[in-house]
């Protein structure tokens, strides 16, 4: 969704359907994400609770879904209209480009969280 938002896939669909058809499968992933994120939080929660990097991937998801929310209650209002126009509105740009940024700071910060016990040794 995000990348159609900064004009880069599926330009061809009118943004509604694409939201139409995008929309279940990202509530069906972030429900996934979520269960699964807390199954290995709970396996061991000290080893997270320390960790700076799990902080800055917990506080990026947290204004990623801050994101999502002020773009389907603020910005979606107007989306009829985005399906005539050439160009999206620039608060819709901005949503997108904001959540790509923010979507990639959780993945790599998922990745590198292992890693911060050894860097980041007293």
């Amino acid at each position: 969704m995000d990348l159609r938002l900064v004009g880069v896939g599926s330009t061809r669909l009118p943004f509604s359907q694409v939201q139409r058809q995008l929309f279940p499968w990202q509530m069906f992933g972030i429900v996934g994400a979520n269960v699964t994120g807390a199954g290995l939080l709970f396996a061991n929660p000290m080893t997270y609770f320390a960790n700076v990097i799990f902080w800055t991937k917990m506080a990026a998801m947290a204004v990623a879904g801050l994101n999502a929310i002020a773009f389907h209650f603020i910005t979606a209002a107007t989306m009829a209209e985005w399906d005539s126009r050439p160009q999206l509105p620039l608060a819709a740009r901005f949503a997108g480009v904001m959540g790509l940024i923010l979507w990639t700071n959780v993945i790599v910060a998922g990745r590198l969280m292992y890693y911060a016990n050894t860097w980041f040794r007293p």
